[in-house]
């Protein structure tokens, strides 16, 4: 960020020498037309006046200046500036004054701006091209988060790996922008049909996460068997023709019981091996696992 500094000399009776570009531009006279000029007539507004000459009077009394305020334009509207005034010396004494000015109201623009920006590169860093929703980082920080809150509030937490089903030869048999596209709808039919407060992200490849908190088994269930369904009446249409989605769905379920940590390794391992009993018994169905609590608290495996 680079704002220009507006500069300004005076003499010793405060009435203008010099000044730079930055200051024609920023209060939109030209030096032509204000040489000789009052200065803090020039600028201030009928409130400011009365400080402007203070600081001026102080400058020109040997003084170092540096204060925040308001000053007016040559077209009557105002602007904030940070302001500086020292005095300046030749030969040991003093001969007049300079002040600075930075347009305080063009850095904030411009310090919005740049928040602004760096609000959409964090978000850009944390959506998959592809689909628009999250991508695996961002959703393995929501996991942590909401295994967490499931921990402390005593809530059902669950972890639901969706695999789309033989992407392979989706790709080899319609082409790589079909199996995009399926994806695409993929994500979709999993929003469509979760819940507003469930989060959703592209683990990697063709597998996706549903990331489910304050659910039970049966609202747990219910929310994973409408994906499946959802997606089993998906129709792709393409130039080599049409084909329908399914998916492989492996869902690892912890149950409220308890306020230990949630052992994150535990869950996932538990949802990778109903997903893959969930391929192994032919595609397009669902596994549900329930990782239980046992008195102690302690998380442990189980179907």
């Amino acid at each position: 960020m680079n704002i220009p500094v507006a500069v300004v000399t005076l003499d010793e009776k405060d009435r203008i020498i010099s000044c730079n570009p930055a200051f024609e531009e920023l209060f939109g006279y030209l030096l032509a037309d204000i040489e000789g000029s009052l200065l803090d007539e020039l600028i201030t507004t009928e409130h400011t006046l009365e400080e402007a000459m203070l600081n001026t009077r102080s400058a020109q009394r040997g003084k170092r200046v540096q204060k925040i305020g308001v000053r007016k334009r040559a077209d009557g509207s105002e602007v904030e500036v940070d302001i500086l005034a020292v005095p300046v010396m030749l030969a040991g004494e003093q001969i007049g004054a300079l002040a600075m000015y930075t347009n305080l109201t063009e850095q904030r623009k411009i310090e919005e701006q740049l928040k602004e920006s760096r609000d959409k590169l964090q978000v850009l860093a944390s959506i998959d091209p592809l689909t628009g929703i999250w991508n695996r980082r961002a959703i393995a920080d929501n996991i942590r988060i909401e295994a967490m809150r499931a921990a402390r509030e005593q809530q059902g937490f669950a972890l639901v790996l969706i695999d789309l089903d033989n992407l392979k030869s989706i790709n080899d048999a319609y082409g790589h922008l079909a199996g995009d596209k399926a994806l695409q709808k993929l994500a979709d039919a999993i929003q469509a049909v979760s819940r507003v407060y469930d989060r959703v992200g592209r683990w990697g490849g063709d597998e996706f996460m549903l990331v489910l908190f304050n659910v039970n088994e049966t609202t747990a269930y219910g929310v994973v068997d409408r994906v499946l369904q959802a997606v089993r009446k998906a129709t792709m249409q393409t130039e080599q023709g049409s084909f329908n989605l399914s998916v492989s769905i492996g869902v690892a379920f912890v149950s409220p019981r308890g306020t230990s940590p949630i052992d994150l390794d535990e869950v996932f391992s538990l949802a990778d091996k109903a997903l893959y009993e969930a391929k192994a018994a032919g595609r397009d169905t669902l596994v549900f696992k329930t990782l239980p609590v046992n008195p102690g608290g302690a998380a442990q495996a189980g179907k």
